[in-house]
């Protein structure tokens, strides 16, 4: 489903962390409207690879997806895809991890 999707959407309002399911449509290209609660709005930046609405106010979701058009959904799908790249691959995760502790052990 999200393969077909043009963006994706985790508009959460009551339960949520940060949300891999974001960073996963993030990797796969596809720009994130998110909803401004708990850890969501540091998935994207705002208006760049993604979007940040209020919780619960469908007029400001309804207004940016009436700004949404072809050019700049493939800029905003290219810097999604660079930022999960970037910014949320597991395996510099795991590299930076293995850097703190061999650091520690070292002292």
């Amino acid at each position: 489903m999200v393969a077909i999707a043009d963006i994706g959407f985790v508009l959460s309002y009551k339960v949520e962390t940060i949300s891999y399911a974001c960073r996963e449509m993030m990797a796969m290209g596809k720009p994130v409207m998110v909803s401004n609660f708990a850890g969501l709005p540091e998935n994207v930046d705002d208006g760049n690879d993604g979007w940040i609405v209020n919780t619960s106010e469908i007029n400001s979701i309804s207004n940016i997806l009436q700004e949404i058009n072809t050019n700049s959904l493939k800029i905003f799908s290219k810097k999604a895809r660079k930022k999960a790249l970037e910014k949320f691959n597991i395996e510099q995760k795991n590299q930076n991890l293995f850097n703190i502790y061999e650091d520690i052990l070292k002292n």
